[in-house]
């Protein structure tokens, strides 16, 4: 089931007022829940696909909450004096900044793919390796790992702690490290944040971070950030929109981020969060646990592709058909890129990149992504598909259920 279905999330929206609970069950079925199984999966795969294009050894690092003084990070590694240059430990993967209160957040989660990886292929990742291994087997890549790149400060940090050390900055202004933050969903403001910083990291991502503004039109917009401003349980010390104002609406299986609205998470006086101290655990357990699951009628009909989604043929296509058709339904309208298209769809942007590169095959869509005639054609022939009777066939394939394997995207 879904969250707004599950016993804590009906507990939660009956605290608001009668006139608000719709809007709150609206902000609720809007949080895109990633399991366990599927994080997991989908940053795996991330880092494989990149350590592919890395000619050499690749050094991960578990993004982490660094300290910082004076506004000066910690540095990633020690430096010897005369010359400065790195050598020692790193800061290990998973530490806690309070030594007297221990905690371990997402760095858990993330380590264990990366321990997985580093057991896998030990020749080609190292995880937080020493300066001295660093230099030895000749590392050409550093990826920071991550589940979310919301403002991008904290993945800002792990960048400038590694910039802070001599040697880091030597490799890369001599052109010997190609830099990655890695992470699950990411918002533009981060993203481009990260990109803007002297490590010249590029920020690899799946899901573009669904949040208030980017999920619903912007009168609805205004009126969820009315309502998590109004029931905002720590109004003295935030907007109620979460860390940065993002007002982030995803949750993992092992926890929500920061920049999530505040009455998602934080409690006081007799408002209870949903997932007090952000822990999820409690309602995992009663919603979906593998993969995520695309509804394309629900898609479609919120690209105002009625027509399509009211198509007698849309049950009938498989997975990966329905991936196609809203794809090229997406394209209907501007910005035609792949993170505007993953928002719009619901769909990966692995998943988008899959079926564009399809489609362009096939003639449907241009170089530019946008549908050419015979693109039109075919949702022309599907939308007509409601009224012409059972005769009907799908222009882009006799048999349905063939159709995915003929246009899979190689290897």
């Amino acid at each position: 089931m879904d969250l707004h279905e599950t016993e804590l999330g009906i507990a939660w929206a009956k605290q608001f007022k009668i006139q608000d609970l719709p809007a709150a069950q609206q902000l609720l079925q809007a949080v895109r829940w990633i399991s366990a199984a599927e994080f997991a999966d989908a940053l795996t795969k991330s880092i494989e696909l990149q350590a592919k294009l890395i000619d050499g050894p690749v050094a991960l690092f578990v993004e982490q909450d660094l300290h910082v003084r004076n506004e000066i990070v910690e540095k990633f590694y020690k430096e010897e004096e005369s010359p400065l240059r790195a050598h020692g430990v790193a800061i290990p993967p998973v530490r806690s900044k309070r030594l007297n209160d221990y905690e371990i957040g997402s760095e858990g989660i993330i380590g264990n793919v990366a321990t997985a990886l580093k057991r896998r292929f030990p020749t080609k990742f190292l995880l937080h390796p020493t300066a001295q291994k660093i230099r030895r087997v000749k590392v050409r890549a550093f990826f920071v790992l991550a589940d979310t790149v919301g403002s991008g400060r904290q993945a800002g940090d792990m960048l400038q702690s590694l910039w802070n050390v001599a040697s880091v900055k030597s490799w890369v202004s001599a052109g010997l490290l190609t830099n990655r933050v890695i992470c699950f969903a990411s918002t533009k403001v981060g993203k481009a944040y990260l990109e803007a910083h002297p490590m010249r990291a590029k920020v690899i991502f799946d899901l573009p971070c669904p949040t208030i503004a980017s999920i619903f039109d912007p009168v609805d917009a205004e009126r969820m950030i009315d309502l998590c401003t109004r029931y905002n349980p720590n109004k003295l010390k935030s907007d109620g929109l979460g860390f940065g104002g993002e007002g982030v609406l995803m949750a993992y299986a092992h926890g929500m981020p920061n920049n999530a609205p505040d009455i998602f998470f934080k409690g006081k006086g007799k408002w209870k969060p949903l997932f007090k101290g952000r822990v999820t655990n409690r309602v995992a357990i009663e919603v979906e646990t593998g993969l995520h699951q695309v509804d394309a009628q629900d898609q479609l009909q919120k690209m105002k592709a009625d027509k399509l989604a009211a198509s007698r043929w849309l049950k009938r296509l498989s997975k990966d058909s329905k991936k196609m058709l809203l794809v090229m339904a997406s394209l209907s309208r501007s910005p035609r890129t792949e993170s505007a298209i993953a928002a719009r769809t619901d769909l990966t942007i692995p998943d988008v990149r899959r079926w564009l590169q399809s489609g362009k095959h096939y003639g449907w869509i241009s170089p530019t992504n946008r549908l050419t005639d015979t693109g039109m054609l075919q949702l022309r022939h599907l939308q007509s598909s409601s009224h012409v009777g059972e005769r009907h066939r799908l222009p882009w394939a006799e048999d349905v259920e063939y159709y995915p394997t003929s246009l899979r995207a190689p290897d």
